[in-house]
């Protein structure tokens, strides 16, 4: 996911992710999101538009950090290492943008769970691997360096059934 504003009055790179509260239209545009049963993939698909594809997604504990490998096709798309943080809980909720059918969706999802967040000190590394979808990703020159963190070891979610349509 990318984080977007939508139809911003102000935009000052950043500011969106470090007081998302203060911008009513901020939220995280879904470019790919990987799943790893074909009813997943159905499901949302179907209501929310989301472009999923169906992947392996395999996690694993290394000490200090947790490790989640994205593999499609038998090839590797990103391997991404996150720093085990304190965590307490909190709700959090946030808006994904998708297109479906021509038509900007905005929906509100909304979390519950144990999170550790981390700004501005790292905390998270990747790498890309060789399948089409990481080629993408390398294209985009995305930074080697976190500006923020996020553990979540569990965390329950409920996205809403209607998305909200907006103009494109």
């Amino acid at each position: 996911m990318a984080p977007v504003l939508y139809e911003p009055t102000v935009n000052i790179p950043g500011l969106p992710l470090l007081f998302p509260h203060w911008f009513r239209r901020f939220g995280l545009y879904v470019h790919h999101l990987p799943v790893t049963t074909q009813a997943a993939y159905d499901f949302g698909v179907e209501i929310w538009g989301y472009p999923k594809i169906v992947a392996e997604i395999n996690f694993e504990d290394a000490g200090r950090v947790r490790r989640c490998r994205l593999r499609a096709g038998g090839k590797d798309i990103v391997t991404l290492q996150v720093k085990k943080l304190a965590t307490r809980a909190r709700s959090m909720n946030y808006y994904s943008y998708t297109v479906k059918n021509g038509q900007l969706l905005r929906t509100l999802i909304q979390t519950q769970g144990e999170y550790g967040i981390a700004r501005f000190r790292g905390g998270a590394s990747y790498t890309l691997g060789d399948h089409p979808i990481a080629e993408e990703l390398r294209a985009l020159g995305i930074a080697k360096t976190a500006v923020e963190c996020l553990y979540a070891p569990q965390v329950q979610s409920m996205l809403h059934p209607a998305g909200e349509r907006l103009p494109l």
